[in-house]
């Protein structure tokens, strides 16, 4: 690596980089760990994000519209007793 634009420009093109990205954007954005139903949900969005240039909005567009994420299951707000 010869500076940090080099490293910048070697880690936008690692497939390993772009997985690890997409399985943390869905972390976040699910709101849990991905499980083993979960691989079709993940590989469609990095596809999806990926034939449009790898372009974030897209795949957080593409989490949002996965069955994955529409027919998710909210967690019981527990209410704290004073």
């Amino acid at each position: 690596v010869e500076d940090a634009l080099d490293l910048t420009e070697r880690l936008s093109r690692s497939s390993v980089v772009r997985q690890c990205f997409t399985r943390n954007t869905f972390r976040f954005f699910i709101g849990r760990s991905e499980q083993r139903g979960d691989g079709c949900a993940l590989n469609t969005a990095q596809d999806y994000a990926a034939e449009l240039r790898n372009d974030f909005s897209q795949l957080v567009t593409a989490l949002f519209i996965s069955d994955t994420f529409r027919y998710r299951r909210q967690t019981p707000v527990v209410e704290e007793q004073p």
